[in-house]
């Protein structure tokens, strides 16, 4: 998952990588870990591109974030508080929930104005 900021434009991007659920991947949503488990990004899915590694990827911008604000999403990021899901057409693999661990995350905006 990747993350893309400027000034005025926010965004969340994301990959799925491995041939085995290529054509598989049915959805993606970017949840709270913790609690209700409110959707806080139903992303939507593009087709895969040519690398046959690539399953899914897809991007949401920060006007679609479902609950709260950008600077309370990225203190969910830091906390561990975000999880993602995987949703397939696979038996037995059906949905798949990851913890999002962003441990050595920086400061994703970078101002371009000098400082004089």
């Amino acid at each position: 998952m990747q993350e893309i900021a400027s000034l005025d434009f926010k965004s969340v991007r994301f990959s799925v990588s491995g041939s085995n659920l290529r054509w598989h991947v049915r959805g993606f949503r970017l949840l709270e870990s913790t609690g209700e488990k409110r959707v806080l990004f139903d992303i939507l899915l593009e087709t895969p591109g040519p690398d046959p590694n690539s399953a899914a990827y897809g991007q949401a911008t920060g006007d679609e974030l479902q609950v709260g604000t950008w600077e309370q999403f990225l203190v969910l990021l830091e906390t561990h508080g975000v999880a993602m899901e995987l949703v397939t057409d696979v038996p037995g693999m059906e949905q798949l929930l990851f913890p999002v661990n962003v441990e050595n995350a920086t400061e994703w905006i970078r101002s371009p104005c000098p400082t004089d």
